[in-house]
């Protein structure tokens, strides 16, 4: 939320290791942040990996389930009616769980990697911003991670259409309301979407974000504010 945090103004000023500065106390401070950066950023990686491995584990096994349930390898439909739907949704559940892992993972990872930015430069030199390459593409490992969970995602989506669409209960409701598709499409469509345009419009169009609340038994006849912020201004 805009202006829940107050931006640090200068980084060596507020941890005390300015690089400019031949105190031997703030370089040693540089020194053990630099060290701890480091290591929390491969902690972060280590963790990122045991992440992974455990969804996937998770995602496969209920995989292995849905795919042994739809081929009759294992029959419990008699004892757990809809039980396709209830394995598409768990793994539709920890798909969606394990993207938002990854993004998670990933914003900790950078933020260490930014830190070690900002400190090596008089313990080590640029050392990590410092890059060897031969002019060939270099691909990351989270960025990767991040588009199979949303491709694990759609497969779960996909399949969870074609189960309704094979769905004995959906296919009688298409058969139902198919004569009326013309009205539902030329009536209630269009009111729904001026609803919502509605709602947008009440929640999202108020200047500042609706923030100039006051206490109207208070100030009843209303007050001055301070608008200088740029974000207010809109």
């Amino acid at each position: 939320m805009a202006g829940s945090y107050k931006q640090v103004e200068n980084y060596d000023v507020r941890f005390g290791v300015s690089q400019e500065t031949d105190d031997e106390t703030a370089r040693k401070k540089r020194e053990r942040a630099l060290e701890r950066a480091w290591q929390t950023r491969d902690f972060e990686i280590d963790k990122f990996w045991n992440r992974t491995a455990f969804f996937w584990g998770f995602i496969a096994v209920v995989f292995g389930a849905f795919a042994a349930v739809i081929t009759k390898t294992v029959d419990v439909s008699d004892s757990i009616p809809y039980i396709e739907l209830y394995l598409i949704l768990l793994g539709g559940i920890v798909s969606v769980a394990w993207l938002l892992v990854v993004k998670g993972s990933k914003f900790w990872q950078e933020n260490w990697e930014a830190h070690i930015d900002r400190l090596e430069d008089s313990i080590t030199g640029p050392l990590y911003k410092t890059v060897y390459t031969k002019g060939k593409n270099a691909f990351s490992v989270s960025r990767i991670n991040i588009i199979l969970a949303v491709v694990v995602i759609v497969v779960w989506g996909l399949l969870l259409v074609n189960f309704f669409l094979h769905c004995d209960i959906v296919q009688t409701l298409l058969k139902v309301i198919s004569p009326y598709f013309g009205q539902i499409v030329g009536i209630f469509l269009p009111i729904i979407l001026t609803v919502i345009c509605i709602y947008k419009m009440f929640k999202y169009g108020r200047s500042a974000n609706g923030k100039y609340r006051i206490d109207k038994r208070k100030d009843h006849e209303g007050i001055f504010v301070d608008r200088s912020e740029e974000h207010d201004k809109e």
